[in-house]
């Protein structure tokens, strides 16, 4: 083991460490019986580290090489880490006793914390450590009982200043230099154990690379005894959540290539209900909307609260202010019915691919308790350029455990999030721009056909690999003297695929289990693909390739789609595109999908294709080329005429023109919209179905851009 110098000055045994945190717990805690008051347990919410020295670390080797492979590590979900906290009986009481004081508060108190994963140890001294959550917070030992009660745990690795030499210090510490704390919840009503681990995990699969990292830790507590001894209680198996922070920033960064944060420097809001009313950006304009939030300990003294929390450059609160709130005030000016200026604004202020991705992922997941429905939980970021992100945050209630009245799995997705209401902007808007909705449709197909991991098979096959990672530690409990020490009365020993009994009731979706009306990935699946009316379609490219997706072929959702030629642009060296059959070289031409189809791209040469659009004049230039037809262009004078069945085929030609630079006959014609087929004449000889196969110029295929450049329809 290697101790590195740029984080350690000493490692001290436990057992110092109770006697070291003793004083602390003289004048801080009640632990003798004694009524010290509520003034004296109070005594300031800041205190400094109880140790004379800086805490110590250590790590094993190999360190990693960047922010996101060390993040990477500690999250992943391939191995079970382990993760201890050592706190003396002191601090234990003095935890539970801010809990009594105020089940909202903040307060820490002084921990040791030690991850361990796949043979790699990191340890911290002197952490903050406390306990977390909405609703959902709880006591963390029964008061009559005394039992140990699962809750939700923060480890903040910079909560405390450190004294060196007698010199209040406040270093950078930072486990393996990406993270300054981490988030451990307990499965809440998931029986399954999965919920949260696989809604963060997914998103990160579809490459929203804003949402945190989860993984799962078995989480231990070691309870020093004034006397020296331990009390060890195991508090079974946990999720492990990365917490969003400037740190989270950071590595996300263009320069870290975690993500594309213009730097880490920027506005963090959190975004949660509050106050009777949730963050929306309908016209949140007034001050108690934003601020910083403060909640004291004592219940007495007024603590503050905000539905837009800002989390960075709480010293620079005003400016913050200004930029959200002038952010807002431009959102709700857009007019509804100009598409092309929202366009334009969400261009230019968010990253729109990005956010539309977040909105079908949070969509299929089922996610109600967030801005579309709930308005809560996320997070929102500005950063140095003042681009706007949307950050996914608290994902314990999805994939069929339902509220607000939602039966999320039968949910319309194109109507989820009260998209008519007018209450909320941030979705309502994008949702009128037509480019927009289809990309979205795009990506709830994408996300979640059968090629997708939200497919039952390879998801049920994800969870239950996790399941038996987990197995032996979900029912772990603690004894002392013989005595179990933990209460499960809150969660479950064991696995059960159920969703939360608090659900609104209607199916009691399952994931592991089920029909295609009871399991939820498989009616969340058939519901999107009938919302939606789409086809899979297979885009074979003929020898082409595709110029917005990788690789020979490209699946994707259409509805009732009339322009397949523009839905996946494609191209070839030396060809022009036609468009889309259904059979290999066929003439069986498709414009609209209704069902799972595969389709051919169709090509002809580029250098035998007989005519441009010219805008200036709004004409097609008809062009005749002697040598497709076998005649030498530098010595061929015939009488070429145009013919079609808009100019009567031969009873009504139009004469054509040779240019003698290029030896090529041409003529100029316009509105050709219906037309059958063209042909060439001459002295009796037709010229044209052998080369053009009667191909038809419908005014509406052709390509109305500057340069001359044409496009080939479809064949008749």
């Amino acid at each position: 083991m290697k101790l590195t110098l740029r984080k350690i000055l000493t490692v001290l045994p436990v057992a110092l460490l109770a006697i070291l945190f003793t004083g602390v717990m003289i004048s801080c805690s009640n632990d003798s019986g004694s009524d010290n008051g509520l003034a004296l347990l109070l005594g300031g919410n800041k205190q400094t580290s109880p140790n004379k020295e800086k805490p110590a670390e250590e790590v094993t080797e190999p360190v990693f090489n960047t922010r996101t492979e060390a993040l990477d590590f500690i999250f992943g979900t391939d191995k079970l880490a382990s993760t201890k906290i050592t706190i003396t009986r002191g601090q234990w009481n003095k935890l539970l006793e801010y809990y009594d004081i105020n089940p909202s508060n903040e307060e820490c108190v002084h921990a040791e914390y030690r991850f361990e994963k796949d043979g790699k140890v990191w340890t911290m001294k002197d952490v903050g450590f406390r306990i977390r959550g909405n609703t959902s917070r709880t006591r963390p030992q029964d008061e009559e009982s005394k039992k140990y009660v699962q809750a939700h745990f923060k480890v903040d690795f910079e909560e405390w200043p450190v004294i060196v030499d007698g010199v209040e210090t406040d270093p950078d510490r930072k486990l393996e230099n990406c993270m300054k704390g981490v988030i451990l919840k307990r499965f809440k009503d998931d029986f399954t154990y999965s919920r949260e681990i696989f809604g963060y995990n997914y998103f990160r699969d579809c490459g929203v690379w804003t949402a945190p990292r989860a993984g799962y830790t078995h989480l231990l507590l070691d309870i020093v005894e004034e006397d020296g001894s331990i009390e060890k209680v195991d508090y079974g198996v946990y999720a492990m959540i990365e917490n969003i922070d400037k740190q989270f920033l950071k590595e996300r960064t263009s320069e870290e290539k975690g993500g594309d944060f213009n730097g880490n420097k920027g506005n963090l809001w959190k975004c949660t209900w509050k106050n009777g009313n949730g963050p929306n950006f309908r016209n949140d304009y007034e001050d108690y909307y934003f601020g910083v939030e403060e909640i004291k300990l004592d219940p007495s003294e007024p603590s503050f609260e905000y539905n837009y929390d800002l989390k960075t450059n709480k010293d620079k609160l005003s400016k913050a202010k200004t930029e959200i709130k002038g952010w807002i005030n431009e959102l709700n000016s857009l007019n509804d019915s100009d598409s092309s200026a929202i366009k334009a604004w969400y261009e230019e202020k968010m990253d729109v691919d990005l956010f539309l991705k977040t909105y079908a992922v949070n969509v299929i997941l089922g996610m109600w308790d967030d801005y579309w429905i709930n308005n809560n939980n996320y997070y929102f970021y500005f950063d140095k350029d003042g681009k706007a992100y949307f950050i996914p945050y608290d994902y314990d209630n999805i994939l069929g455990t339902n509220g607000c009245s939602t039966d999320a799995a039968k949910k319309n997705p194109l109507e989820w999030g009260n998209l008519n209401d007018g209450n909320h902007p941030l979705i309502q808007k994008i949702m009128k721009v037509p480019e927009f909705v289809n990309k979205y449709k795009e990506y709830l197909i994408q996300f979640s056909n059968a090629e997708s991991g939200f497919d039952y098979t390879k998801a049920s096959e994800k969870i239950r690999t996790w399941q038996n990672m987990i197995k032996d530690y979900i029912g772990a409990t603690a004894y002392t003297d013989g005595v179990c020490k933990l209460a499960w009365e809150n969660t479950k020993g064991s696995f059960e695929d159920v969703v939360a009994g608090w659900s609104d009731p209607y199916v009691p979706y399952k994931l592991l289990s089920g029909d295609d009306e009871s399991n939820y990935f498989k009616v969340r699946q058939k519901c999107i693909k009938n919302s939606l009316k789409t086809s899979n379609v297979t885009f074979n490219f003929n020898g082409g390739e595709c110029t917005e997706h990788p690789g020979d072929y490209v699946v994707v959702g259409v509805e009732n789609v009339t322009n397949l030629e523009n839905l996946i642009q494609v191209k070839k060296d030396g060809y022009r595109f036609c468009g889309w059959t259904k059979t290999l070289d066929g003439t069986d031409y498709v414009k609209t999908v209704s069902e799972d189809t595969e389709l051919y791209a169709s090509w002809v040469e580029e250098n035998i294709i007989p005519y441009v659009y010219i805008p200036a004049s709004k004409k097609y230039k008809i062009i005749f080329r002697p040598e497709h037809f076998g005649f030498n262009k530098e010595t061929y004078d015939g009488s070429i005429k145009f013919v079609c069945d808009g100019t009567g085929w031969e009873t009504n030609p139009l004469e054509m023109t040779k240019d003698e630079e290029t030896g090529w006959y041409y003529v100029e014609v316009t509105n050709l919209g219906g037309w059958n087929g063209f042909k060439f004449y001459n002295d009796g000889n037709w010229y044209g179905y052998e080369v053009f196969n009667q191909k038809q110029l419908p005014e509406l295929f052709a390509e109305h851009v500057e340069n001359y450049n044409f496009i080939i329809p479809e064949l008749k």
